[in-house]
């Protein structure tokens, strides 16, 4: 059975049963967790869990309680940012964990989730996507990257704007503006890993998906983040086993890497991606969830989406953007953009360190993001 999600301007919310406003179940009001949370994510007992609370711990000085700040100080936006990855750190760790032994045929049994994981999402005609470029025009005629939701929207503008901006030594760039001239249909995750599995029993499919693969993990690829590097060389391993052999999670893996590849356009690329495509449209779907921006880089952006059915959109307009416009939000969205960003330090770090704990990848992370933010500030 499939199912499919229609937005509207109609807001629902489902809770659980005994759920209370603002009452957490594992977690204290300053993000630590309790005696039940750390048994329950952790599997140890207040006697025994103290390191991992002891290195997130920020110091009026900016540093982690009981290591050295090397002189470096932190400014109160940038200690915000710290513990809200650092508040984290520990449930990444737990789910990294998860996910390398994870076998989804044994978690799907008996277990159905309505949502975008099983159920399409339609978006309706009359639609807005927004993009942000340096050009001052815009051809709707390949596949494209967009945003449609406004958190996304003023994301994008803050720091896809500003890394244009500094790129093209100060030029400002622009937000192109479209609309849906029919419904759009997005498949649900579970419908796309079954065209994706199908694909890949062909062999021209597969060993040409290999390669893109390959290519975009390799020394001249684009993804170089610990995450993007980890779902590519999984990927590469399963697409050389053979397709019947393929588990639910190894399909997953499968597609993520392939959406990833889907931003590279070597000929080799292309060929892939127009299969791809073709097949989704053959199902009826117009539109594809990044899961790049969404998951795997940096922006964690809540519904970013890869438009392939142009004929289903129309441009409406190219305005340029103000320097006070995109500063403004990338000063809102940095904040939020450096915290969240530290559980992927601390996902690079487990995966290379596999036997190292939560309290000194956490010390690792600590470290790694007075780098960054060295470097950017």
């Amino acid at each position: 059975m499939n199912y499919r999600i229609v937005y509207s301007s109609e807001l629902y919310h489902h809770g659980i049963k005994g759920q209370k406003w603002g009452v957490r179940r594992f977690q204290n009001e300053d993000g630590t967790y309790t005696d039940a949370g750390k048994e329950r994510y952790f599997g140890t007992s207040k006697k025994t869990q103290g390191s991992a609370e002891e290195t997130v711990s920020i110091s009026s000085s900016g540093a982690s309680s009981g290591s050295s700040d090397d002189g470096f100080k932190l400014t109160d936006e940038q200690k915000k940012a710290l513990k809200i990855g650092l508040a984290v750190t520990g449930a990444v760790v737990v789910g990294y964990a998860a996910y390398k032994v994870m076998d989804s045929e044994v978690l799907s049994s008996g277990y159905t989730k309505i949502g975008k994981e099983n159920a399409d999402t339609i978006l309706k005609e009359g639609t807005e996507f927004f993009r942000v470029q340096s050009e001052d025009h815009y051809n709707v005629e390949h596949p494209f990257y967009s945003t449609y939701e406004k958190h996304d929207v003023d994301k994008y503008v803050g720091l896809f704007g500003t890394k244009l901006k500094n790129e093209g030594s100060g030029a400002l760039p622009y937000q192109v503006k479209l609309a849906a001239t029919e419904n759009l249909v997005i498949p649900s995750q579970k419908n796309t890993r079954q065209i994706v599995g199908d694909l890949v029993k062909d062999d021209g499919f597969r060993n040409g998906l290999l390669k893109s693969v390959q290519d975009a993990a390799g020394p001249k690829g684009t993804f170089k983040r610990p995450s993007q590097q980890i779902l590519l060389r999984e990927a590469e391993r399963l697409l050389k086993r053979n397709p019947d052999t393929l588990s639910k999670t190894d399909k997953k893996v499968i597609t993520d890497a392939l959406n990833l590849t889907l931003v590279n356009h070597s000929t080799n690329d292309n060929n892939v991606q127009n299969t791809f495509y073709t097949a989704l449209k053959n199902k009826g779907y117009s539109a594809l969830l990044d899961l790049n921006d969404k998951s795997y880089s940096s922006y964690h952006a809540k519904s970013p989406v890869i438009i392939f059915d142009t004929n289903k959109v129309q441009l409406q307009s190219v305005t340029g953007l103000s320097a006070n416009t995109i500063d403004s939000l990338n000063k809102t969205y940095s904040i939020d953009r450096y915290g969240r960003d530290i559980p992927e330090q601390v996902f690079g770090t487990v995966d290379k360190y596999a036997s190292m704990k939560i309290g000194q990848a956490s010390d690792y992370v600590e470290n790694a993001v007075k780098k960054t933010f060295k470097m950017t500030t």
